[in-house]
């Protein structure tokens, strides 16, 4: 049967949560706020406007990307699945990858205020999920606990 959920896991359990209710926000930030109709044809006015609408859009798109993914491993974790690691690994590594190529695009791409106001953003959550996977990765691949608790 194993274990119940408990533990270091209560923390990754939040985790999950915190991370799936902020790519809702996100979501919704872009939606309403950065790629409505009068964004989008104010970008396409400018000169470079296209670029910068491109690394918007790719910001939302792999934003919508992770929301899914967080999905995924929400229902994973409650089923107590034992390929709940190795998708959670997975994961992780691939989130920190499309955080890396949405910082790289909005150097390349953006300019100006687009990029004074998506930097740090950017920034913190390349450094976020680094520091996440450096902690939660070794934890998943050594611990005991997680071991017993996904078994399915």
């Amino acid at each position: 049967k194993g274990k119940r959920i408990g533990g270091w896991l209560i923390w990754v359990c939040i985790g999950l949560f915190l991370n799936f209710s902020n790519s809702i926000n996100n979501i919704n930030l872009y939606e309403n706020d950065v790629l409505n109709t009068e964004n989008i044809t104010l970008l396409m006015s400018i000169e470079g406007g296209s670029s910068i609408l491109s690394s918007l859009k790719f910001s939302y798109f792999s934003t919508s990307i992770i929301m899914t993914a967080f999905i995924f491993l929400i229902i994973l974790f409650f089923q107590r699945k034992r390929v709940f690691v190795k998708v959670f690994i997975v994961i992780w590594i691939s989130i920190i990858l499309l955080h890396t190529i949405d910082y790289i695009l909005t150097i390349a791409m953006s300019e100006g205020a687009i990029r004074e106001w998506k930097m740090p953003s950017a920034e913190k959550n390349i450094i976020l999920s680094f520091g996440s996977a450096l902690i939660w990765i070794p934890y998943f691949v050594k611990s005991k606990r997680v071991k017993e608790t996904f078994i399915k």
